[in-house]
């Protein structure tokens, strides 16, 4: 096992670092991490640059001496704004022509009425008012046009994985999600490199860790700690680059299979395509929970009449951890109802683990004793990393990723059935720390990501500041740079 990285010193004085996006006007990131830089004595400067592209100006900004690394956050992919704009234009005159059409074409319906069919009007010409008429849908061919659009829309929405193609390497984390989120200048060969990363993946991660330490605070909790296979599965809740994050965090914790509760077949099985290199090599199983039937196949099981009632074995094991990735409102469509009604389906189920002892002969082989395991399967923190097995959560855990307001409906819901509830403000702060440990280490890597390379006051002067905060109300209407020229 390699050693933890050691403190590094503090980067060069005058140092910025930037978070890319746009609207980020509302963000408190600068508040975190200006508090982080001050806690540590760093002449360093954390600063907002709104643009909803990445631009030529955005890249040579990042190559600076003076840049000492950079956050991205809703950055378009593929297409810029100003296309938008011109396409939308082209449209508006489209609609413009076609209204002047219209008005043209029942300008000579009313002079034809009025010279051939004196005693009947154009609407009643047009419309026939004069008897019932049907419903009317839309044509096939509409219906069409209108998903085509609404696919469009999906493709072009701000993503975080854009920047990469701008990048020198990215770790393995942002790469098999598909998103990065935090730009680390690092050395090699005496040349300054530009890595990206994933930390929120670490944010979830570290988030339900942290959770797991305060059920057991006398055991020993580090990143090289997984379940063993076939102990625990997890659940995620969405369908976009956090939901990728979050799955990710419950395998590198060793849980498998992974539900997705998702209303759009379409987005659960995009998840499924971006992690079919970790099915295919390392067995991970997504399935997408479509129902609360569903929800008894693979975790209920049903009373079952013998010589005692037993539960009937399920097709997975309990559901130790979820992570909630969607907007934190209340359902109003019948699709929304039915994913709140299979998570809450979820929560009321008992939890069923097979014990330590009945996994012995698992195809993840892990080692109490912490010896090395090298006929094991690929290890996503590295081939020589320990492999030490997780205990089990006392109270299963539920994270909530959006934090406004802090207690969510889906939050309230998992405390009042028990579950152990973490905000998703814990997750922004573990993010936020696990950027801070890497810029000031130049270094990308998992293990320096959850190492304890700040000062203890410094991380807990953090959390204050994030934990106490208000809303952010910008005064000024907020720029967005990449629609410069």
């Amino acid at each position: 096992m390699p050693p933890p990285p050691s403190p590094s010193p503090p980067p060069p004085p005058g140092k910025r670092y930037y978070l890319f996006g746009y609207p980020i006007a509302h963000s408190a990131a600068p508040m975190f991490h200006n508090a982080c830089f001050e806690s540590e004595g760093i002449d360093g400067r954390y600063e907002l640059w709104s643009t909803s592209r990445v631009t030529h100006e955005m890249t040579e900004v990042m190559k600076r001496d003076e840049t000492g690394g950079a956050a991205v956050l809703a950055v378009l992919a593929g297409v810029s704004v100003l296309a938008v704009l011109a396409v939308l234009a082209v449209l508006a005159v489209l609609a413009v022509l076609a209204v002047l059409a219209v008005l043209a074409v029942l300008a000579v319906l009313a002079v034809l009425s009025s010279l051939y069919y004196p005693r009947c009007t154009v609407l009643a010409v047009l419309f026939s008012l004069n008897s019932p008429s049907p419903s009317i849908s839309p044509s096939p061919s509409t219906s069409r046009l209108a998903a085509s659009i609404t696919h469009r829309r999906r493709v072009t929405m701000p993503l975080k994985s854009d920047i990469t193609e701008y990048l020198d390497e990215v770790t393995t984390e942002s790469f098999i999600t598909g998103a990065c989120n935090t730009v680390v200048k690092t050395r090699k060969d005496g040349r300054v490199r530009l890595v990206g990363t994933n930390t929120d993946f670490l944010g979830i991660r570290n988030s339900l860790v942290a959770a797991l330490r305060s059920q057991h605070p006398s055991l020993p909790i580090g990143l090289n700690h997984r379940y063993p296979a076939g102990q625990c599965s997890g659940a995620v809740i969405g369908g976009g680059a956090t939901t990728r994050s979050a799955v990710y965090a419950l395998w590198t914790l060793g849980m498998n299979p992974i539900f997705i509760v998702n209303r759009d077949p379409f987005e659960a099985e995009a998840i499924k395509r971006n992690f079919e290199g970790l099915k295919e090599v390392e067995g991970l199983e997504i399935v997408h929970l479509r129902s609360t039937l569903e929800v008894d196949t693979w975790l209920g099981g049903e009373e079952v009449e013998g010589g005692g009632k037993a539960r009937a074995r399920a097709r997975a094991p309990g559901v130790a951890m979820i992570v909630g990735a969607i907007p934190a409102i209340h359902p109003v469509t019948l699709s929304e109802r039915l994913v709140y009604a299979i998570v809450t389906h979820i929560l009321t189920l008992s939890g069923i683990f097979p014990s330590s002892s009945a996994l012995v002969h698992s195809e993840t082989p892990l080692d109490p004793q912490g010896s090395p395991d090298p006929q094991g399967p690929h290890d996503p923190h590295g081939p020589h990393h320990t492999r030490l097995a997780l205990p089990l959560p006392t109270r299963r855990i539920f994270l909530e990723m959006p934090y406004k307001p802090r207690l969510t409906p889906l939050l309230q819901i998992a405390t009042a059935l028990g579950w152990h509830p973490v905000g998703g403000i814990n997750a922004m702060i573990e993010q936020g720390l696990a950027q801070q440990r890497m810029w000031r280490a130049g270094d990308a890597s998992l293990e320096t990501g959850c190492a304890d390379l700040l000062d203890p006051e410094t991380e807990r002067r953090a959390r204050e500041v994030i934990e106490n905060m208000e809303d952010i109300v910008p005064l000024d209407p907020e720029v967005d740079r990449g629609l410069k020229m």
